[in-house]
């Protein structure tokens, strides 16, 4: 991984695949790991999975599971797979963590893990609020994000309920 500036890494790799690899192909951008949301819950069983989660006695203490219920139908039918850059990623990755941090500070009875989880969400939301900005959005672009930070506020509101926390209607 021997680097010559920030933006040329991998020297002999690159050298040894330029002869091989088309040029198109060789010169791409890096691209990350896409996350397949939507074809995920389009595939019924991962989809059954995810709800069932959402609608187990545990979720159903804490969860508006009605709501959530809707938003899995919304993301089913609307949501594109395409991810846009690393952060709408990682926020998606963290969303899909959100069951088992509940799960797992319910079985410990340790609310701080919570807590912890809320706090790097929050941080990641941040982020993708600031780095996409809606005004500068095609249509299908800007229905993603706005379906993904509708259901990420979903998310922080029931993690602050589920620590106690209110949150008021308006500031």
């Amino acid at each position: 991984n021997t680097k010559v500036d920030k933006l040329t890494t991998k020297i002999a790799l690159r050298k040894a695949a330029e002869t091989v690899i088309p040029n198109e192909s060789y010169k791409k951008k890096k691209l990350g790991f896409p996350v397949p949301l939507r074809e995920w819950v389009r595939e019924e069983a991962l989809y059954n999975e995810i709800k069932s989660k959402f609608n187990s006695k545990i979720a159903d203490k804490y969860f508006d599971t009605t709501r959530i219920n809707k938003l899995l139908e919304n993301i089913k039918e609307n949501l594109s797979d395409k991810i846009y850059n690393d952060i709408d990623r990682k926020l998606r990755l963290k969303l899909l963590d959100t069951p088992n941090i509940i799960n797992q500070s319910a079985k410990e009875r340790k609310p701080h893990h919570i807590a912890n989880f809320l706090y790097e969400l929050c941080v990641i939301a941040n982020n993708f609020y600031e780095t996409n900005k809606l005004s500068q959005m095609d249509e299908k672009t800007k229905q993603d994000t706005l379906i993904v930070l509708k259901f990420t506020n979903r998310v922080i509101k029931t993690l602050l309920e589920l620590l106690g926390i209110s949150i008021p209607e308006e500031m």
